[in-house]
């Protein structure tokens, strides 16, 4: 305030004239001071807003260059985004003037920032007629499309993908197009097809086979009877109306044939039931398997004499499938259990079910005479026994007739044994198929 009042003195004292330097400073008159006072308040109020102004410009230029630190940060991140992401990848504006290229782009279609994609591409004067691109300028929409470029070393595929670039207000700003090479992955495809059509034939030459082996099987089983029943019948008229004129030879000869004609005959019958169960249709319902396996038990105990044997079968199992097929299933395996505990001190037999990974699993379970599971593998194959005849009597066929039961139901059949530990034999089935 001081320094303002002596300048202005000065002033108007020597520069205008107006009653000297000191009276202007030590007597001015009031309405110079007056003036003064206004002056000084106005240069005050001027100064203020300058420092206010300079403050706002200085804070705003501080934003202004961290907004920029920002952006150069985001941008640098999406471009790493983009040439981290191994497709070809550029952006356009809504006139297709290429704004930038990833390096696998530049790499794939040469450098061309700054021009129209329709000249550097295509080499046109105008904007493509099948251009994707302009498609999604129109409705905002993703599209995609595949092209082949013969090369060669053979036909080359790409996929491209154009998609449109937003604004902050709502408005398509630009778009975005992505070049996949898929090459291998339609090698892989066509390999895939090639692969899945001989698989296919392979399938209806090996269908076709089977029917031919079934029907084989079934009529050479069908056919084989009638002679087998004349043997039969001849061997049954010797050894009744010739026996006693015969000789001990002869009569062992006579009971080999008698012998013979009834395994023969099993064996036939049991091709013929194997190529049933092959053949029949399925009706499933829901079965009573308990109430199944104890009616099973009955018969075998009325069949064997009064035989003692400890069963255990669990109550109310059941389960969805064909009921005529599964009685046939349970007369094979508990008629097995039954006949390999023969020989086992106190003979034991079990019918339960357990849970494997949420699975119903069935299970039959015996003490007898079990088997090394070294030999398991040719187990469920027609005619494959374990034990010899002499010791436990049968024609191989049962295992095997239990395993079409089970893929007939789309199911699995497995076992455990051991050598005079009894065996476990386990099964489950599928979800029912059209």
């Amino acid at each position: 305030m001081g320094l303002f009042w002596a300048v202005d003195s000065y002033v108007d004292g020597v520069i205008f004239g107006e009653r000297g330097y000191l009276p202007q400073l030590l007597d001015p008159s009031k309405k110079e001071i007056t003036f003064r006072i206004q002056a000084f308040l106005m240069l005050v109020l001027f100064a203020c807003y300058t420092w206010r102004q300079t403050d706002l410009q200085l804070g705003l230029k501080a934003s202004l260059e961290q907004a920029l630190a920002e952006l150069k940060t985001a941008r640098a991140q999406a471009e790493g985004i983009l040439e981290s992401m191994g497709d070809a990848v550029t952006v356009q504006d809504t006139d297709m003037r290429i704004m930038y290229q990833n390096q696998a782009h530049k790499k794939m279609m040469g450098d061309h920032a700054g021009e129209f994609c329709y000249a550097a591409y295509r080499g046109n004067n105008g904007v493509c007629s099948n251009c994707e691109l302009v498609k999604s300028f129109a409705d905002g929409r993703l599209y995609s499309r595949e092209t082949c470029t013969d090369t060669p070393a053979g036909p080359s595929y790409r996929e491209v993908n154009s998609a449109p670039l937003w604004g902050a207000d709502g408005v398509i700003v630009g778009g975005i197009e992505t070049v996949r090479d898929i090459t291998e992955r339609k090698r892989s495809e066509e390999a895939i097809r090639s692969l899945n059509l001989d698989l296919q034939q392979q399938t209806l030459a090996l269908q076709a086979s089977n029917r031919e082996l079934e029907a084989f099987s079934y009529s050479l089983s069908h056919d084989l009877r009638s002679p087998l029943t004349s043997i039969s019948l001849a061997v049954q008229i010797i050894s009744s109306s010739y026996g006693e004129s015969l000789d001990e030879a002869g009569r062992g000869l006579v009971q080999v044939l008698a012998k013979g004609c009834g395994s023969m005959k099993e064996i036939i019958e049991g091709m013929l039931l194997l190529c049933n169960v092959t053949k029949r249709e399925i009706t499933s319902r829901e079965v009573d398997l308990s109430g199944l396996a104890w009616e099973v038990i009955a018969e075998l105990a009325l069949s064997s004499g009064g035989r003692t044997v400890e069963v255990e079968i669990s109550p109310e199992l059941a389960a969805w499938c064909d009921p005529q097929m599964m009685r046939l299933l349970l007369e094979n395996l508990l008629g097995n259990a039954w006949k390999y505990t023969s020989k086992t001190a106190e003979p034991r037999i079990e019918f339960g079910r357990d849970q494997e990974n949420g699975e119903p699993v069935y299970f039959v379970r015996d003490n007898g005479a079990g088997f090394d599971m070294a030999v398991a593998g040719c187990l469920f194959k027609p005619f494959q026994r374990l034990h010899r005849a002499s010791d436990f009597p049968g024609t191989g066929i049962g295992l095997a007739t239990v395993q079409r039961i089970i893929d007939r139901h789309h199911g699995r059949v497995w076992c455990t044994a051991a050598p005079d530990q009894g065996a476990t034999f386990f099964f489950t089935f599928g979800p029912p198929h059209p």
